[in-house]
């Protein structure tokens, strides 16, 4: 029977409840056939050998099955997911723990099946586009299950896996309580693209996906030629398929162990208490404010010192082995006869107890007075575990010396952020003094920070430089060039942009003085900034170091992943310090010029006023001498006309 289905544009499956979908734009594969030879021509598969018909199958068994794996999820994007939000109008947060990583999946499963059907096209014969074979795939299989793509798949499947049981939980509750979720689901159950699926079906095939990998894998390998490139290349494939599988595996017994440990603390006394030897106190203050693993957690059997069998609750953690005993539903430490319930895991030693399968002595000799333990299982498979438990996280365990050394680097790094601290302070206190310096005493002006703030912001302080840049332009401008056009042009722009009534020259005064306080701003910004991100990666330093050994079983995909994003993030950071830097240099040199270009122009204005004192000065002495000539000429005049006295 063949499956009809409605692609959009971007390769989602839209589809309806009540009518069927056909295809707006069609897949490049028909995924109906049920094999490839059913897919291209009789003739064509019968040309070849039964090796290559083989590992054709299971290629295109690997691409139907990838195609129906995206679209499970594109229907629980498209359909579930929107009808919980628009339909049943649950929160966001509720519907992210009921569908987590949904679009991390598709996104990482749509490009694996774009790249997988790309190859496809491209193996597609001339004379008949039907018919193809794919030669090469171990390349691309390498591409998504090796490297920061594996990393990526192991924490996204990772997460949702282990998410699996809280989605499942929320899911019965509402499902029992939500009137508005029970209408969509019997709605939904007649959708042809639900198939009379409910929501933990669709969960489930999402977290069976990833283990259906290794056998196709194995299945192609078979029948994929030794010695060439491809067989290596899907070799490589299958064994990080593995890979991913235990580091999924190692991620959700993680989280499940710590979501234990959080249950058994939480249903802890708040009065229990218990004393080792050395006078240290554990209770559940302890364990709530200290962090701990879980490595395993069983019922056993332990003598006290009057030779009677108590049954106890052993929690096996990272750094002590705890005995406890429920009581009306709570735990409380076991009482083992003046015995600590809370056995130091370093310095300790094991013994088997002769001709018994199941006894096992614990000797704790890090105290001063040793301390022995009888404990016995249920049967000797469960002892022999607990005895390689309990050797191995031993041997985990940091040295004396180590622990020590990371004490010491934990107090290194708090002395020297006090100390980067008070040099910020004496720094801040140096630029606001060249500030009152550059500025003037006739104005009052301070940094444009605080010192209490640990992040100070540098981009607002950059685009204020760089308006007063603008403002400062203007006015220089109006200045340089004497047209009478320009001026009046010029007065309107810094009208409109200074918004003062000021003259241009007192202007240029009030810009360079607001030019310079922001720049001295932004050296202090970035200079706490630089102590931020020093003491940030000595935390980051100390965190990898104090990390317990026991977190050395992640996967090294995953690791490879982690740590290229913390040295992706480790150069974003050194970049942005040296473009800020860089740009307060810039900034600097362009205030030092404008400077002198103020100077520069306050010279010529001088100059200039100078010329004019002298051209009046000359100008008024040619008027005295023309009205002394004048006055002259006018004297001889009268005489000429005065008449003689006969």
């Amino acid at each position: 029977m063949t499956m009809r289905k409605s692609w959009s544009l971007i390769g989602q499956c839209v589809s309806s409840s009540s009518t069927p979908c056909e295809f707006t734009v069609p897949a490049p594969l028909d995924y109906s056939a049920e094999s490839w030879s059913a897919v291209v021509g009789f003739e064509f598969s019968h040309t070849l050998d039964r090796k290559t018909v083989k590992r054709q199958e299971v290629i295109y068994e690997l691409m139907q099955t990838e195609f129906h794996h995206v679209q499970t999820l594109t229907v629980m994007i498209d359909v579930l997911r929107r009808g919980l939000l628009e339909e049943v109008q649950l929160e966001q947060d509720v519907i992210g723990q009921i569908f987590p990583c949904l679009d991390d999946l598709i996104t990482l499963h749509r490009y694996f099946l774009n790249e997988m059907e790309s190859r496809q096209q491209t193996s597609t014969h001339l004379s008949n586009r039907k018919n193809f074979i794919i030669l090469r795939i171990g390349d691309i299989l390498l591409q998504q299950f090796s490297g920061p793509s594996a990393g990526h798949m192991t924490a996204v499947y990772g997460d949702f896996c282990s998410k699996q049981s809280e989605a499942l939980k929320i899911y019965k509750q509402l499902q029992q309580s939500n009137r508005k979720l029970q209408l969509f689901l019997r709605q939904q159950s007649s959708n042809s693209v639900i198939k009379r699926r409910e929501i933990p079906e669709f969960l489930l095939l999402v977290t069976q996906r990833i283990t259906k990998y290794p056998v196709l894998l194995e299945r192609l390998l078979q029948h994929t030629d030794g010695g060439g490139v491809e067989h290596d290349d899907v070799m490589a494939a299958l064994e990080g398929v593995r890979c991913v599988l235990s580091g999924v595996e190692l991620h959700v017994e993680k989280i499940q162990r710590a979501q234990e440990l959080d249950d058994i603390i939480n249903r802890l006394d708040n009065k229990s208490f218990t004393r080792l030897k050395s006078g240290e106190i554990y209770s559940k203050h302890t364990f709530t404010h200290t962090p701990h693993t879980l490595i395993h957690c069983a019922t056993l059997t332990c003598r006290t010192t009057s030779g009677r069998l108590r049954d106890v609750f052993a929690l096996l953690l990272s750094d002590v082995l705890v005995f406890l005993q429920e009581k009306e539903q709570k735990f409380t430490f076991a009482a083992l006869e003046q015995k600590p319930a809370v056995v130091p895991l370093r310095a300790l030693i094991l013994r088997e107890i002769a001709n018994q399968d199941r006894g096992l002595f614990l000797i704790s000799s890090d105290a001063a007075e040793p301390e022995m333990y009888e404990i016995h299982t249920h049967h000797r498979e469960e002892r022999d575990r607990w005895i390689t438990l309990l050797q191995h996280t031993t041997d985990s365990l940091p040295d004396n010396e180590l622990k020590n050394n990371e004490e010491l680097k934990c107090k290194n790094i708090n002395t020297l952020q006090e100390a980067l601290f008070s040099l910020d302070l004496q720094v801040y206190a140096v630029l606001e003094e060249k500030l009152r310096v550059c500025v003037g005493p006739l104005t009052h002006q301070h940094l444009l920070i605080q010192t209490q703030t640990h992040t100070p912001c540098g981009v607002t302080l950059l685009t204020a430089a760089q308006t007063e840049v603008v403002n400062l332009l203007v006015c220089v401008m109006s200045l340089l060039f004497g047209y009478h056009e320009f001026i009046q042009h010029a007065e309107e722009l810094s009208k409109k942009r200074l918004k003062r009534k000021e003259p241009l020259i007192l202007k240029v005064v009030d810009c360079v003085q607001s030019l310079t306080q922001i720049l001295y701003s932004l050296q202090a910004a970035v200079m706490m900034q630089d102590s931020v991100y020093e003491v940030q990666k000595l935390l980051i330093l100390e965190e990898e170091t104090l990390q317990p050994a026991t977190d050395g079983k992640v996967v090294d995909g995953s690791l490879c992943h982690s740590d290229s994003n913390h040295a992706q993030e480790m150069d974003r950071m050194k970049r942005e310090k040296e473009g800020l830097e860089v740009e307060l240099q810039q900034w600097a040199e362009q205030a030092q010029a404008l400077r002198e270009e103020e100077a520069g122009i306050e010279r010529e204005r001088m100059l200039v006023q100078q010329k004019e004192r002298r051209i009046r000065k000359e100008r008024e002495k040619m008027e005295r001498k023309l009205l002394s000539q004048q006055n002259s000429t006018n004297r001889q005049h009268s005489l000429s006309i005065i008449p003689l006295d006969k």
